[in-house]
C-alpha cells in the first residue's frame, strides 16, 4: 500500500472514522521507513548489530519509531544523528522481529502520528507472522 493510503487511514482513525482493526490491516499491508544506525549492505543483508531509532514514550516504555514518508523521517535524522540510514521495508517484516517490551510510534511528533503500546504491537507481530512471506 502507498504512504498516502496509510496516512489517510491514520487520519481516519484519529478522527474516529475507522476502527483500530481497519488501521492495523492497512499497516500490515504497508511499507514504512525505519531509521537505522548502520547501513544495509549492498547485497541487502541486515547487519545484526544495526539498531532502529528507539524513543522513550512518556507512558513509560520504549517505542521503535517508524515513518510513513522520507519527509516525516527527515527531522529525526537531525535530532538523532546516529540514525541516518533509512530502510524502506514492509511493516509486517519489521514488526515480526519487535521485542515484546517495545511499542511503536508512527511519525513521532507529527500531526499524523500514533503510539502503540507494546501489547498492541505484539498483537500486530502475531498477525504479521501469520501472513504469507515472499
Amino acid at each position: 500500500m502507498s504512504a498516502g493510503a496509510l496516512e489517510s487511514k491514520l487520519e481516519a482513525a484519529q478522527q474516529g472514522r475507522c476502527s483500530a482493526s481497519e488501521l492495523f490491516e492497512e499497516l500490515l499491508a504497508s511499507q514504512i521507513i525505519v531509521l537505522l544506525d548502520k547501513p544495509i549492505d549492498d547485497d541487502g543483508r541486515w547487519d545484526a548489530t544495526a539498531r532502529p531509532l528507539t524513543l522513550h514514550s512518556p507512558n513509560g516504555f520504549a517505542v521503535m519509531a517508524i515513518f510513513t514518508t522520507h519527509e516525516k523521517a527527515a527531522p529525526w535524522v537531525q535530532q538523532a544523528p546516529a540514525h541516518v540510514h533509512a530502510l524502506f521495508v514492509d511493516f509486517a517484516w519489521i514488526v515480526r522481529g519487535l521485542a515484546p517490551q517495545v511499542g511503536l510510534v508512527i511519525n513521532p511528533g507529527d500531526v499524523l502520528g500514533l503510539e502503540l503500546q507494546p501489547e498492541t504491537a505484539q498483537k500486530l507481530a502475531v498477525a504479521a507472522r501469520q501472513l504469507p512471506t515472499a
